[in-house]
C-alpha cells in the first residue's frame, strides 16, 4: 500500500497478523516470505519455549536449522562422555590437588551411590551442599547430579538464619559437609531413568523482600546454554579455564561445566 505511514508495519488482530507495506519498496513475494519466517519462529518457540533466541531460525536457509539441537542429555552424561574420551586428561586443579577425567568420575560414582543406598536419595531431591571450596565439592556436584537429585549450594559465609531457611524449604534428608563420609565401593556409573527435564541445581536469591527464593534449573536449560557458549567461544579439550565463583551463583555451573564437558581442565 502506498499510503501507508511506514514502510513496513505489522499488526496483531484477534485471529490474523496483518502486514501492511510500501509496494514501491517491497514485493509481495518479499512480505510472503517475512510472514513465513515470522510463523516458523512462533511454532518453534511454541514447540520448546526453553531455547535460547540464538537458535531460532531465521531463515529458510540458516545454518541454526531447527534440526540442529543441542544433546538432548543431562549434564553428567556429558561428562561421563568425556571420560569415555579422555580418561587420562586433567579434569580438576585444586592447589596440590589433581584429578584426571576417570578419576573425578569414580569419586563422584562412589558419591552418587552412596547417596543412593546409604540415604536413599531418589530424583528430583533437593540435597544442599556446604562445603569449602575444592576439588571434593565438584565430586559432590557430580554424584548429586548422578544421584538424579539436585544440588543446592550454600556458602559458609550466609547467616545461619539463611542456612536453616533454605534447608528447611528445600526439605532437604541431608546436608554435604566437609565431614561427608563416601561410604560406596561402587565405581561405576548410576543407571536411573532421568530425562533432561530433571532438575539439576536450585540457586536461592535475596528476592525482593529479603527472604531467599529458590529458583530451580533443569539440566537442559544448563545444556543449552553451556553448548551455546562451546560454540560461540570454541572450547576445545586444549582449553584450561580458572573457575572464578562462587558455587552459589549461577556462573559458577557454567565455568565448572564449560571445561567439563569438552574434556577441558579447570582450575578451582
Amino acid at each position: 500500500l502506498n499510503s501507508t505511514k511506514f514502510d513496513f508495519s505489522m499488526m496483531h488482530r484477534e485471529h490474523a497478523i496483518v502486514f501492511t507495506y510500501a509496494t514501491s519498496l517491497f514485493k509481495r513475494e518479499t512480505i510472503a516470505d517475512i510472514a513465513k519466517t515470522y510463523e516458523r519462529i512462533l511454532q518453534e518457540i511454541v514447540d520448546d519455549p526453553h531455547q535460547l533466541i540464538a537458535d531460532l531460525t531465521l531463515t529458510e536457509n540458516s545454518p541454526k536449522k531447527i534440526q540442529k539441537r543441542y544433546p538432548k542429555k543431562l549434564i553428567h552424561q556429558l561428562f561421563e562422555k568425556q571420560v569415555e574420551i579422555n580418561p587420562n586428561g586433567l579434569a580438576i586443579v585444586y592447589k596440590d590437588k589433581q584429578l584426571t577425567y576417570a578419576e573425578l568420575n569414580r569419586e563422584a560414582n562412589k558419591f552418587a551411590h552412596t547417596l543412593i543406598d546409604k540415604y536413599e536419595i531418589k530424583p528430583e531431591t533437593c540435597v544442599p551442599i556446604l562445603m569449602e571450596r575444592s576439588e571434593k565439592y565438584v565430586s559432590a556436584i557430580l554424584g548429586i547430579l548422578k544421584a538424579g537429585a539436585c544440588y543446592v549450594p550454600l556458602s559458609k559465609e550466609y547467616p545461619q538464619e539463611r542456612i536453616d531457611y533454605i534447608i528447611e524449604k528445600t526439605n532437604a534428608p541431608l546436608v554435604i559437609t566437609d565431614e561427608f563420609m563416601v561410604s560406596s565401593r561402587k565405581v561405576e556409573n548410576p543407571d536411573l531413568r532421568l530425562t533432561n527435564t530433571n532438575h539439576a541445581y536450585m540457586i536461592f536469591t535475596s528476592g525482593t523482600t529479603g527472604v531467599p527464593k529458590g529458583v530451580m534449573i533443569e539440566h537442559q536449560n544448563v545444556i543449552n546454554t553451556i553448548c551455546n557458549q562451546i560454540e560461540l567461544y570454541g572450547f576445545t579439550k586444549e582449553t584450561k579455564a580458572f573457575h572464578f565463583s562462587n558455587f552459589v551463583f549461577d556462573a559458577s555451573v557454567f565455568e565448572l561445566f564449560y571445561t567439563l564437558l569438552v574434556g577441558a581442565t579447570s582450575y578451582l
